[in-house]
């Protein structure tokens, strides 16, 4: 589905806001924009912003490192997940690195 479609249907209707979802969808797509055209930049802001808040251990720094070496990187909104006891959920944002899941993001507004 196009990011023009995704917006759309995160459009406000009567009775419900949808500011979160067009916000989330618009800032996938801008960093799915951005890895293709600047991809050090794009890993830059997960390094350095959505990492940086992570305690300083070997689990962040070998994240860090993925992110640094990934031959693909992409974020991806309302994709279903499967958890190691085996529920499903669906995080706003999540951040594939070479095929596998590596980031979950919430946004909150």
């Amino acid at each position: 589905m196009s990011v023009y479609n995704r917006l759309y249907k995160s459009l406000p209707r009567e009775g419900n806001s949808q500011k979160e979802n067009f916000l989330t969808e618009a800032f996938a797509d801008l960093m799915n924009r951005l890895e293709r055209l600047f991809p050090k930049e794009d890993r830059r802001f997960i390094t350095d912003i959505l990492l940086h808040h992570m305690a300083a251990n070997r689990s962040a720094d070998a994240l860090a490192r993925r992110v640094e070496l990934a031959r693909q990187l992409r974020w991806d909104t309302q994709r279903s997940i499967e958890l190691s006891d085996l529920s499903r959920k669906r995080p706003d944002i999540t951040i594939t690195i070479d095929g596998e899941c590596a980031l979950l993001v919430e946004v909150k507004i």
